[in-house]
C-alpha cells in the first residue's frame, strides 16, 4: 500500500513514497548505505520482510514496488517470496536494461501481485505481476507520473488521488512543490482514501524521498 510520484528535476528526478502500512507491522528502520554487489545502494529495511520497498544505488538506479489489489483476487497458490525481497536483489545488477531484464525474468508466481518501477535518467520501467505474468512498459519521462496502491481496493483510491495530483502537479507551475503538497494532502472527511492516509488500523507511516542526478543521489525518509 503505497503512492509514489515521479516529477523530473534538472538532469534527474525527484521520487517521493507514501508508504502506507497496517498499524501492527514492526516499524521500519532507517536508511543506510551498503555495499551490494559491485555497487553501492541505500534503503530504509523492512524488519518484516529483511527487504525494502524503495531504493536507489550509485549507478543511478532507482526502484520503488508496490501492492496491487484488484479486489478480490485470489490468493497465490505458491506465493512463499516478500515482495520486499525484490528491491535488494536488483539493486545489484547496475546498468537499467540488465536491470529490466532480471525483474522480467522473476518467478512471478511466487510473488503476490505487485507493480515495479526501475528508473534511471529519462527511463522508467512499469513492471506488473498479474496472475503470475510480468508485463512491462517502458516510458520516456517526460512528464510527472503517478501511482499509487490499497488494501481497501486500488479503483476505490485511484480516481481521488490521480485528481489531485493532475491538480496540484500536472497543471501546476511548479510540479516539484506540487509534489510535496500532494504527499502531504489529507482530506479531513475522507482520510481513508487520502494520499497522507490514516483508518483505525493503517496508516501512512512514512515518507521517502529519492532525488537522483547525474552525480548523485540523496535521499530523506521522515517517520510519520
Amino acid at each position: 500500500m503505497c503512492t509514489v510520484s515521479i516529477v523530473r528535476r534538472g538532469t534527474g528526478f525527484r521520487l517521493v513514497c507514501n508508504r502506507d502500512e497496517r498499524l501492527a507491522r514492526p516499524a521500519a528502520e532507517p536508511p543506510r548505505f551498503q555495499r551490494c554487489g559491485a555497487a553501492i545502494a541505500v534503503w530504509p529495511r523492512d524488519p518484516a520482510s529483511d527487504g525494502t520497498w524503495i531504493g536507489a544505488s550509485d549507478r543511478g538506479i532507482a526502484m520503488a514496488v508496490l501492492n496491487r489489489n484488484e479486489g478480490q483476487h485470489p490468493v497465490t497458490p505458491h506465493a512463499a517470496l516478500s515482495r520486499g525481497t525484490i528491491v535488494p536483489a536488483l539493486l545489484t545488477i547496475g546498468d537499467f536494461e540488465s536491470t529490466v531484464a532480471a525483474a522480467m525474468g522473476l518467478e512471478a508466481w511466487r510473488f503476490e501481485p505487485f507493480t515495479l518501477l526501475v528508473l534511471q535518467r529519462r527511463a522508467l520501467a512499469v513492471m506488473s505481476n498479474i496472475n503470475g505474468r510480468i508485463t512491462n512498459v517502458i516510458h520516456d519521462l517526460t512528464a510527472p507520473v503517478m501511482f499509487t496502491s490499497s488494501s481497501l481496493g486500488d479503483r476505490v483510491v485511484e480516481g481521488p488521488r490521480r485528481a489531485l495530483f493532475a491538480s496540484l502537479v500536472d497543471h501546476s507551475g511548479a510540479p516539484l512543490i506540487g509534489q510535496a503538497r500532494f504527499h502531504r494532502h489529507c482530506w479531513p472527511d475522507r482520510r481513508e482514501i487520502s494520499v497522507l492516509m490514516t483508518r483505525s488500523d493503517a496508516a501512512s507511516v512514512s515518507r521517502t524521498t529519492l532525488v537522483v542526478s547525474e552525480h548523485a543521489i540523496a535521499i530523506r525518509y521522515t517517520p510519520i
